[in-house]
């Protein structure tokens, strides 16, 4: 993978990871037409989409039918502003959607949604991910690419150790906090590319300078995070 892919690719990933929603897209299991739905999301160590859905809901008999769905991801635009939208940079994620039984995955979607933690437990809600295929970015006004799935996704050689670190991390009596502004914000959760802080009910995300590679280069981004 070349340089300039590498640096779209993490472009990418980087509004997916700040995202707590998306706009689901199923084909629907009865007429075949698209249809659409509001989900919350998180990510697992390597960008995959992570979602806790009903087995009741629509969209995901839709996918019990025909897996292939996508998701629609933007930046966030400026409060009040009513006409940049389209200026925003926005990916669609497609793929194949699917139940995902990781340990990982879970505990980061309910550390990023604590309030799903009451549904997450009912038998007929599950973890799902979308298994990345491909994705298409608009950066704006005449930026455009599509990225395959792999160069849309981290390597696992590099998402895995930070993922182990962030299980410790997290797994402390005492949860890591980050001075931000003066202010104190909970570590919720970490990658290669930054990290996810909450404060009394918002949700942040802040991006290291650089990808850090394992637990001790973790733990310094952590530190001198601003």
């Amino acid at each position: 993978m070349d340089g300039k892919t590498q640096t779209v690719g993490a472009e990418c990933r980087q509004i997916v990871r700040a995202a707590a929603k998306a706009v689901l897209g199923t084909l629907d299991a009865k007429s075949g037409a698209p249809f659409c739905s509001l989900v919350a999301v998180a990510t697992a160590g390597d960008g995959t989409p992570v979602m806790l859905m009903s087995t009741l809901a629509r969209h995901t008999g839709n996918a019990a039918s025909d897996p292939r769905a996508s998701l629609l991801f933007e930046t966030a635009g400026r409060e009040g502003a009513a006409d940049d939208f389209l200026d925003r940079g926005r990916i669609t994620l497609s793929g194949d959607l699917e139940r995902w039984a990781d340990d990982h995955g879970r505990a980061r979607f309910l550390a990023r949604h604590p309030a799903s933690a009451q549904f997450a437990g009912f038998a007929d809600f599950s973890i799902f991910r979308l298994k990345v295929k491909s994705a298409y970015f608009v950066a704006g006004f005449g930026r455009v690419r599509t990225l395959k799935g792999e160069q849309f996704l981290l390597a696992q050689a590099l998402a895995g150790p930070v993922a182990e670190a962030e299980a410790e991390l997290l797994s402390s009596p005492t949860p890591p906090t980050l001075m931000l502004g003066g202010e104190a914000w909970r570590l919720v959760g970490c990658d290669c590319e930054g990290a996810d802080v909450m404060r009394e009910g918002m949700l942040r995300r802040v991006i290291f300078p650089q990808a850090v590679g394992g637990g001790d280069e973790l733990r310094r981004a952590l530190e001198s995070a601003e």
